[in-house]
């Protein structure tokens, strides 16, 4: 610990693929190298857990990573703040709070994504004003969008308690009436995330009700939408995946719309519950809820930290990072990207939690390459992967290539898969259990240097 520091790398987010790298650089640490990571949260959620966290089988520490915890075990310096510039030419990163620029020699880069820009409202009203969780730019009343993941638990905690609250007010003796009070979410986005979401929150809501008096569930109706902008849901999966899910929606009572892309959204004040959002889609249909999900394609917000600069790096028309084979930026050579953020030009791939988590050894491993002036070796992610989408009661429907199964174990093995991935990061081993696999010739803590 008392070496000079030789080289800086800075990770920027504490996304699937980081948590990795930093594991790493605490099993095997290197000599010279100072790594610090800037993450505006102190905790990273799983994404593939987060419908489960929804449906409430997981709590929150279940499926978030404590990134502290984490970088202390691995002597990562963490600084707490949020980005909001990169200058590549005098390789500083600027953040938001103030603080001097934070200079680099190597820098990776894997943050969330944001939706794109929602049209503005009619009217402008403010349901969750305090929430530093919701980017106020892309900020519409009752609009939860999806992404960045870090911060939708948090908003899916208020849209539980403003049922509760409206349920609660309704039963009031004073507010008794033989009118149902109605209840509606509706998710926006007809992918897998959407999908699997819509089912989570069903089960939830359905789950939350259960624990009325029957006498008092009849007067209250919960309902859950899901609006596709194209004819099918699940366009990048085989029809027999279709098949299965259309299916559910239906025995789940869930209404499903397609052809429903929306282009507009208007605030209704005048509700017994608060306000209501209309959903305008772009053949004029209207689709009245209390609460949108928004779960549709994003954008990449890294090119708004470069603005005005004459070097830059080069991203795609929606904002990603391009990077080759080897998640090495196309044109700046000492920074890398991974996850969401990027875009693998060689061997594109949709935005999914499975292709940033199993870009983490491929990011380590070409780091410390890079640190060490070796050549990068290249990373081909898979072409097909296994697609289980929980139902949120205990059932899951598996997807790839052309095979559409369905069934309990499959939800078991999905719930199996995320625990594990998590258990990794959560049961961090000890320094004594590091040494001891160090002086056995296990694949523990192994010490390496940079050269001077």
């Amino acid at each position: 610990d008392n070496l000079p520091i030789l080289q800086d790398l800075v990770l920027i987010g504490g996304g699937h693929a980081h948590v990795h790298v930093i594991k790493m650089m605490g099993m095997k640490k290197i000599n010279g190298l100072r790594v610090t990571l800037i993450s505006r949260d102190i905790e990273s959620p799983y994404s593939g857990m987060i419908p489960g966290y929804v449906a409430g089988y997981y709590t929150r520490d279940e499926c978030h990573i404590d990134l502290l915890r984490l970088c202390s075990f691995a002597k990562v310096v963490m600084i707490n703040a949020e980005v909001n510039g990169v200058d590549v030419e005098k390789r500083e990163v600027c953040c938001s709070d103030g603080r001097p620029p934070i200079k680099y020699d190597v820098l990776s880069i894997n943050v969330g994504i944001t939706p794109k820009s929602l049209l503005s409202a009619t009217q402008s009203l403010t349901e969750y004003p305090n929430d530093s969780s919701i980017n106020q730019d892309l900020y519409i009343p009752a609009v939860t969008p999806v992404k960045p993941i870090d911060g939708f638990c948090a908003r899916w905690d208020k849209i539980l308690q403003r049922l509760k609250s409206i349920v609660a007010n309704k039963l009031l003796p004073c507010n008794y009436s033989e009118t149902i009070t109605s209840f509606t979410i509706t998710i926006v986005g007809g992918g897998a995330g959407g999908v699997e979401l819509c089912f989570a929150m069903h089960h939830r809501l359905q789950s939350e009700l259960k624990l009325l008096d029957p006498k008092q569930i009849s007067k209250v109706s919960v309902k859950v939408a899901l609006l596709s902008r194209g004819k099918y849901i699940l366009s990048e999966h085989c029809p027999a995946v279709r098949t299965i899910v259309n299916r559910l929606l239906i025995e789940k009572h869930i209404d499903l719309h397609t052809n429903a892309e929306i282009n507009h959204i208007e605030v209704i004040q005048n509700s017994s519950n608060g306000l209501k959002l209309q959903l305008i889609s772009s053949s004029g249909a209207k689709y009245i809820c209390d609460e949108a999900i928004w779960c549709t394609q994003a954008v990449g917000q890294v090119s708004a930290w470069l603005t005005g600069q004459t070097k830059r790096l080069e991203c795609d028309q929606h904002g990603f990072i391009c990077v080759g084979p080897t998640l090495q930026s196309v044109n700046i050579p000492n920074v890398f990207a991974a996850g969401d953020i990027c875009h693998n030009v060689a061997h594109p791939r949709p935005k999914a939690g499975v292709f940033a988590v199993r870009a983490g050894p491929p990011l380590y491993a070409n780091l410390c390459r890079y640190l060490h002036s070796q050549p990068l070796e290249e990373w081909v992610p898979q072409s097909e992967f296994l697609g289980l989408i929980g139902t949120g009661d205990g059932w899951a429907v598996a997807s790839k290539g052309g095979l559409g199964v369905e069934g309990a174990h499959l939800w078991q093995l999905k719930d199996h898969i995320d625990r594990q991935w998590m258990a990794g990061y959560q049961n961090l081993p000890s320094m004594e259990d590091m040494l001891r696999r160090s002086s056995s010739g296990g694949s523990g803590e192994r010490e390496q240097s940079l050269a001077a």
